[in-house]
């Protein structure tokens, strides 16, 4: 019984780094991918684990704990690295904001800076029919119009 356990268990954890090292290498075959295979194998380690302990099956129970370890490492890794990318998201878009209230304070506010709209209005004519009927030519011939006698 023990055996059996053992080679199903680390069939399954052959499968789960397959799939792992196919991911990192971007060579995986989208339908042969497993969803949430890392939490399937910790679960079912965790099973072992547990049979294994009562059975008092030593090395079972040791090849359990190290599969579930390792499962449980890389999904901190991977929860890790998520923070990580959603910090950089945070930090990047606080960024742009402090860029765009810049910006508001140089051309609105302060009015230090004017741009030249003349062009755009050919621009906008040229396109009236695409912007007609998207219900933007109003708008933007308004916001030609207001830059032009503020300039």
């Amino acid at each position: 019984m023990e055996h059996l356990l053992k080679d199903e268990l680390m069939a399954l954890f052959a499968k789960y780094d397959k799939q792992k090292f196919d991911q990192v290498n971007g060579d995986y075959d989208s339908s042969e991918y497993e969803s949430f295979l890392e939490y399937q194998l910790l679960g079912v380690s965790k099973f072992i684990k547990s049979i294994a302990y009562k059975m008092e099956e030593v090395e079972l129970l040791g090849v359990a704990t190290k599969i579930e370890l390792d499962i449980l490492h890389d999904i901190e890794k991977e929860n890790q690295e998520r923070d990580e990318y959603y910090q950089f998201q945070s930090d990047e878009h606080e960024y742009y904001m402090q860029a765009r209230s810049f910006c508001i304070q140089l051309f609105y506010e302060e009015c230090r800076y004017h741009a030249d709209m003349t062009k755009y209005h050919d621009i906008v004519e040229e396109n009236r029919f695409s912007l007609e009927k998207a219900g933007l030519l109003d708008k933007l011939k308004r916001y030609i119009d207001e830059k032009k006698s503020s300039g």
